[in-house]
């Protein structure tokens, strides 16, 4: 069974310059877990402007409304990867192994 922790951040934070980093603390945090087949997580917030997210295994992903990932054509993250992505608030995240 693979795992995505997702954070959701209202605003950004700067490092010297522009860095893709959430300004801590995170407003949510979700735990997606998936064995096979898709699986979305819960709408963001609407203040969410920004997640990172971690997971524990390969994933395809992709975000919207109503999203279904698909391996042919989606983005993928490699095991243990960590990914910050602008978002659009009431979205979600759709994953499959």
């Amino acid at each position: 069974m693979g795992i995505v922790f997702i954070s959701e951040y209202a605003d950004s934070g700067f490092v010297t310059g522009p860095v893709a980093v959430g300004k801590e603390p995170a407003i949510a945090n979700q735990i997606v877990t998936s064995a096979v087949g898709n699986a979305q997580s819960v709408a963001f917030k609407s203040n969410t402007r920004l997640v990172r997210i971690h997971t524990d295994t390969a994933i395809f992903y992709r975000f919207g409304t109503n999203p279904s990932a698909v391996t042919a054509t989606d983005a993928k993250m490699a095991a243990n990867q960590t990914e910050y992505f602008q978002v659009m608030p009431g979205d979600k995240i759709a994953v499959i192994l």
